[in-house]
């Protein structure tokens, strides 16, 4: 298989097929008509149309220029695996991505690149490992109804059905019982992503040896039903938590489809931006305190325009927006007019814009626009840098920003 490696959201010239090109054209464009992939789940949402998050174009003989936006993971068409990377260092995403509560820490798993050759291959790797503590711990047992012909009595006799079997001269019995089953919404979730895990075409073979043996252990466990991925963990199923995060993202991720006529394509794409500002607000609201920083949302009255800035701090008195990008040492005008926007709807007179910034790239001074002061917060996108460390100095940076004496609690 050959293998081709990308940064999200940036363009790079590869030399495909035309098959290879137009099944990766594909894929971006059922992923962008879904409304789930750009995290919009409110009625007022702006779904775009006629997007594609694989951006394919030819620029010559046999060469494409391929770009993915704002996605990390892997495709895969016929003997093509497309690795994209993250625009950031991708110990600093993984950390990002477990405080949003998307994945559990995975302070146990190397994120190396040379270790880890794909975020899919990393969650995969998690996921069988947190398979396996808790089937060492026991897989939970609960009471299902069961529907059955049984020769003897149990449960519930169905009148209508036993009498069928009667006029028909059968010896039989239609019963409704209750079953003591590993055949549970936990379980089965588990089992669907295992078998995702099995019978991916991109992982070692170690990998996927350790995911068919699991298998074996959940027997008598059924397929996947369609209110499962709503289920959540109580104290008695709490050791699930880990695997059943992992399990999810797994689930919702994958993806397999005929892509061009004979050629199947396999993909594992995770959307990043919603995740980092989901992830970004749990490390503020966890320094700052919860009740000093949320996600925001005010609409104008007499009408159904919303403004949804990603941080409001004290009630509106200071408003920020995370934005998922590289600083270039610039202001980006779209993004400065749409905090400008949001500190107008909220009244606020300090406005904060919080991306990334590699090294050597210069910090900004504030700017005035008419009465309002706009803020810049770096997170540093330096792999020399622990993400821990980078996160503790965004939090002491929006302190400082807020000033009156802001304490921070403990990291």
């Amino acid at each position: 298989m050959r293998t081709e490696t990308l940064t999200e959201s940036q363009r790079k010239v590869l030399t495909l097929t035309l098959g290879e090109a137009s099944g990766l054209s594909v894929i971006g464009t059922r992923l962008a008509s879904q409304k789930e992939w750009w995290g919009a789940t409110d009625a007022d949402a702006d779904v775009p149309e006629d997007r594609s998050i694989v951006r394919v174009q030819p620029v010559g003989p046999d060469q494409w220029a391929v770009r993915v936006s704002d996605a990390v993971g892997v495709i895969a068409i016929g003997d093509l695996q497309l690795v994209v990377a993250p625009k950031i260092p991708p110990d600093h995403l993984i950390h990002l991505l477990a405080r949003s509560g998307e994945l559990p820490r995975l302070d146990e798993t190397p994120i190396h690149a040379s270790v880890s050759p794909s975020l899919w291959e990393l969650v995969a790797r998690a996921f069988v490992e947190a398979t396996e503590r808790l089937l060492r711990l026991g897989l939970i047992r609960d009471y299902r109804e069961v529907s059955d012909t049984l020769d003897a009595a149990a449960g519930r006799i169905d009148v209508l059905g036993t009498t069928r079997h009667y006029y028909a001269a059968r010896l039989a019995l239609d019963c409704v019982f209750d079953d003591f089953s590993f055949d549970t919404p936990l379980n089965r979730v588990v089992l669907a992503a295992i078998r995702e895990v099995a019978e991916s075409p991109l992982l070692p073979a170690s990998l996927r040896l350790r995911s068919v043996r699991l298998l074996a252990w959940l027997d008598g466990v059924g397929d996947l039903q369609p209110l499962d991925m709503t289920v959540e963990v109580d104290r008695r199923t709490r050791h699930y938590d880990g695997p059943l995060r992992l399990a999810r993202h797994i689930l919702r991720h994958v993806g397999r489809h005929l892509a061009d006529g004979s050629n199947v394509s396999w993909s594992f794409l995770i959307r990043t931006p919603e995740m980092v500002e989901r992830g970004l607000l749990g490390i503020l609201a966890d320094r700052l305190g919860p009740m000093r920083v949320r996600k925001g949302r005010f609409r104008l009255a007499g009408s159904t325009l919303t403004f949804n800035p990603d941080l409001v701090f004290d009630g509106g008195r200071a408003i920020g927006d995370v934005k998922y990008k590289l600083s270039t040492g610039e202001w980006d005008r779209a993004d400065l007019y749409e905090v400008i926007a949001f500190a107008e709807a909220y009244r606020a007179t300090q406005g904060l814009i919080l991306r990334f910034r590699r090294p050597g790239v210069p910090a900004l001074p504030d700017l005035s626009v008419g009465a309002k002061t706009i803020h810049e917060v770096t997170w540093a996108a330096d792999p020399s840098v622990d993400p821990i460390d980078a996160a503790n100095a965004v939090a002491d940076q929006v302190a400082q920003w807020l000033g009156d004496g802001v304490q921070l609690l403990s990291a």
